[in-house]
């Protein structure tokens, strides 16, 4: 059972989700996940803050005070990790139960003031100059970035969550301080508890060690909740996707695919169709497309789909990765596959099978504390109502043909889609793609 507590005297709303599993050890020893999360994301940035919260984030664990809890944490087990993505940013402790007030003071010092020597600052800077290098290298990773600058052009999500170089290279410690002090102090801030726990003691522990946020005024929202969209400039939001063909060449032994679809927000059932679709057809190794292009084939090694949804926007993505050789009869086999979907029957039993393969997927994902613990925070960042694991799967269970079927029509046609060729004689394909995408039309 979920307990949501809010605290407006601390600005914090706490989810707990206490579990019940069997004791690792005598007595009541256990996981235990916690996160604290932040509406604060790299979309969000406006021009001269590009890559500040990337920045904060990394600079936060160069506290002396928050050091010293990482070494404490470590040294019992315990993983801690923080990220930031497009529209939120997150820290989070997993540990034994028995650890959970160190956890705790460990997110407490992530937002306390900022102080830090400068020659700190400048060499944390450099330390993120080279994760920005050492990400060009990274084929996927700059893929992805490639993907997102030209389907969603002006909207912050085109823009690299770590930001560029230059850009870094400007900001300056009392600017980031100042960022810190507005959005991490002032700002509301969810947390997220799962795992085995005392709910009692933990909203106890809760009320102990952010007492520091007394000042706080429940008014004082993250930027995300003072109006989701008004961050955005212009008409930034209601931009659609430009369909089209996109190339990068680049030196590499495989040439990489994906035919991105364009899908509406995260407030829109679409997520659920075309998480149920992709169970079928992209992914994993009994999907539809692993089996036509490498287990029928042999074309490719690598073939996925995946479903990402924002605030305004989302999109599925189908990814596969081939030698360019190879390339035209992968993209002309998966184009096949993609207008075949519009024939596809969806009946009962196969709406059935793939309901009872995301049953199977969501439930054994929920016993681990530190999935579970997320779910918490990004449901309550986003509905501010967290789901239990029942309610969550009915969204499921009320899909039907007819849903799946004006899915398919509305969103997977090649028309509009964006198609995106990665790597070496990437610029020999345009006109191929051009004329399949012709012929679909």
């Amino acid at each position: 059972m979920i307990q949501k507590v809010e605290l407006p005297e601390l600005g914090l709303v706490v989810l707990l989700e206490p579990q019940k599993v069997a004791p690792s050890l005598s007595g009541s020893v256990g996981p235990f996940s916690v996160g604290i999360w932040l509406p604060i994301g790299s979309r969000f940035e406006k021009k001269g803050e590009f890559g500040l919260s990337h920045l904060v984030e990394h600079l936060v664990f160069k506290k002396k005070s928050v050091t010293n809890l990482v070494k404490k944490l470590e040294g019992k087990g315990a993983d801690l990790n923080g990220f930031t993505s497009h529209e939120y940013t997150c820290f989070q402790v997993t540990c034994l139960n028995e650890d959970a007030e160190p956890a705790l003071e460990f997110l407490g010092e992530v937002l306390k003031d900022l102080v830090l020597p400068e020659e700190e600052f400048e060499r944390e800077k450099q330390v993120i100059i080279q994760e920005i290098l050492s990400a060009k290298d990274d084929i996927e990773q700059d893929f992805h970035e490639f993907i997102l600058k030209n389907s969603f052009p002006q909207t912050g999500l085109d823009r690299s969550i770590a930001g560029e170089v230059e850009e870094l290279r400007q900001l300056r410690l009392v600017e980031v301080q100042s960022y810190h002090r507005h959005l991490y102090q002032r700002g509301r801030a969810v947390i997220s508890v799962a795992g085995i726990f005392h709910p009692t003691r933990i909203r106890s522990l809760i009320n102990e060690v952010f007492q520091f946020r007394k000042k706080i005024k429940w008014s004082d929202y993250g930027r995300l909740w003072q109006g989701y969209f008004s961050h955005f400039e212009g008409s930034a939001v209601s931009r659609a996707l430009q369909p089209g063909v996109f190339i990068h060449e680049r030196n590499t032994q495989h040439l990489y695919l994906s035919v991105l679809f364009e899908l509406d927000s995260i407030f829109s059932p679409e997520r659920f169709y075309a998480h149920l679709l992709n169970s079928w057809f992209a992914q994993g190794m009994a999907s539809r497309l692993f089996f036509r292009l490498r287990e029928e084939l042999g074309l490719v090694y690598f073939v996925n789909g995946s479903v990402a949804t924002f605030l305004d926007r989302g999109f599925y993505l189908i990814e596969a990765s081939s030698d360019p050789q190879k390339m035209p009869d992968v993209i002309e086999v998966l184009f096949q596959e993609l207008e075949l979907l519009k024939k596809q029957s969806f009946s009962s039993s196969w709406l059935q099978k793939y309901k009872t393969l995301i049953r199977g997927q969501t439930v054994l994902a929920s016993f681990d504390p530190e999935n579970r613990m997320g779910s918490l925070g990004v449901q309550e960042l986003y509905f501010q109502k967290p789901e239990t694991l029942s309610h969550y799967l009915k969204n499921y269970q009320k899909i039907t043909q007819s849903h799946l079927k004006q899915f398919v029509k509305k969103r997977l046609n090649l028309s509009q889609a964006g198609v995106f060729l990665y790597g070496s004689q990437a610029s020999k394909f345009p006109p191929f793609v051009q004329g399949l995408l012709a012929k679909a039309v």
